[in-house]
């Protein structure tokens, strides 16, 4: 009975090493990654580790920010409406001030759409929220990392603080039965609703400023750090598709070759076993 025929390890070693190089290539191929396990690449890993781990410290960044840019516009929104709403008020002081040939109906008439502006600038100030959180009553901010901006109280009693002549009034005194309704003083209604538009618009451009400044000039930085450092991962640890499809047809035909061979060799050993027997 003839024995199995062994393969001299000259010609058994060349096929495994092909066939381990084409089963790596393959592997990268399939899950995209040039860096698989640790033993493929130890300092790239370490370093695409760091480089990860930074990377989740930009996201979570970028989102507070993003959150800071909403809570900012939220604000904005909310006081641009108020300033429409001290406009009109603006107006009707003047209008009202221009007493000649005014009946009082005309003049009522003016007052109650001044109340009902007072009562809208209030309801607003009172009700303006982010995420549930009040955002005029005094006591919030928008913050990011390094910045901030402290958001005014709003009321009846703190819009269009002003003072005069020693006597402090607010938009509180603009309505009905205040000291500067529109029937009693229409001038000095006018003189508080121009302090309570331009303390609105000062605020307004406050928010703005923080905006512009800070909040969109550090997420575009964000953005930029995040694009370049992903850049660097992908670098290191993905799989350079070009090559390594090269390499794969490479280890391929290694691997075919290396068989051949492997089954010459046995035709050879075989061959040369029978003559001897013979």
């Amino acid at each position: 009975m003839t024995s199995p025929i062994t393969p001299p390890p000259f010609l058994a070693q060349p096929f495994a090493a092909a066939s381990a190089a084409q089963a790596q290539s393959l592997l990268r191929l399939s899950t995209g990654l040039r860096i698989n396990r640790a033993a493929d690449d130890p300092s790239g890993l370490i370093a695409a580790e760091d480089l990860r781990a930074a990377l989740s410290i930009l996201e979570a960044e970028t989102r507070s920010l993003d959150r800071a840019n909403a809570v900012a516009s939220t604000a904005d929104a909310y006081l641009g409406e108020m300033s429409a709403l001290l406009r009109e008020g603006d107006a009707l002081a003047v209008a009202a001030a221009n007493t000649a040939g005014m009946s009082d109906a005309e003049r009522d008439a003016y007052q109650m759409e001044m109340d009902s502006i007072a009562n809208s600038v209030s309801r607003i100030a009172q009700t303006a929220e982010f995420n549930g959180q009040s955002l005029f009553n005094g006591a919030n901010a928008i913050a990011i990392s390094g910045d901030s901006i402290a958001l005014d109280e709003l009321s009846l009693s703190s819009v269009g603080a002003i003072e005069i002549d020693g006597e402090s009034y607010s938009l509180s005194d603009v309505v009905s039965g205040g000291s500067a309704d529109l029937a009693t003083n229409p001038e000095l209604a006018s003189q508080v609703l121009a302090a309570a538009r331009d303390q609105v618009a000062t605020m307004r451009g406050r928010i703005g400023a923080f905006q512009a400044h800070s909040v969109e000039p550090s997420v575009a930085q964000n953005a930029a750090a995040t694009r370049n450092i992903s850049s660097a991962v992908s670098l290191i640890r993905d799989t350079d598709f070009a090559a390594e499809t090269s390499e794969l047809v490479r280890t391929g035909v290694l691997s075919a070759a290396a068989a051949s061979a492997f089954v010459l060799g046995n035709r050879a050993t075989a061959n040369a076993l029978s003559l001897l027997a013979a």
